[in-house]
């Protein structure tokens, strides 16, 4: 798939295979977000725009974490008052958004 999204083509180039195949890469795409991200709708029409905004969005959520979620966790401490559950709760999440 991403052999075909890489593939440029100008619009007069664009051939029947071509286009079924940008279809396709399109569907397998917006698969991919609606089971990843339900509630976001792809508003792309070619396989391209959909990779692109992804891509975009992917980064600029990665380069967020990568700066606020160290700090957030060297910043951690359990609470004297909180149940030991809870705070391994709250340190899984830390976790698994690192």
């Amino acid at each position: 798939m991403l052999a075909h999204v890489e593939v440029v083509t100008k619009e007069r180039e664009t051939t029947e295979a071509w286009l079924e195949n940008d279809v396709r890469a399109l569907d397998i795409i917006a698969q991919g977000v609606e089971l990843q991200h339900p509630t976001k709708k792809l508003s792309s029409t070619r396989a391209i725009q959909a990779w692109l905004m992804l891509s975009e969005f992917y980064n600029r959520t990665t380069l967020h974490n990568w700066a606020t979620m160290p700090r957030r966790f060297h910043e951690f401490k359990m609470d004297a008052i909180m149940a030991m559950a809870k705070h391994l709760d709250a340190f899984d999440q830390l976790v698994v958004g690192l």
